[in-house]
């Protein structure tokens, strides 16, 4: 059960960076965009 624990804590916390990088991403240049995403790709 620990460990579950620790996989969702995991899937929680990279799933809150994303948004945070989609959010930053939209305040940015659109030519900004392509590049944060492909960079959210690459940490999953």
């Amino acid at each position: 059960m620990a460990i579950a624990g620790y996989e969702n804590a995991a899937v929680i916390a990279g799933f809150t960076a994303m948004l945070a990088r989609l959010v930053v991403s939209a305040a940015l240049p659109a030519p900004a965009v392509p590049s944060s995403m492909a960079e959210v790709v690459e940490d999953w």
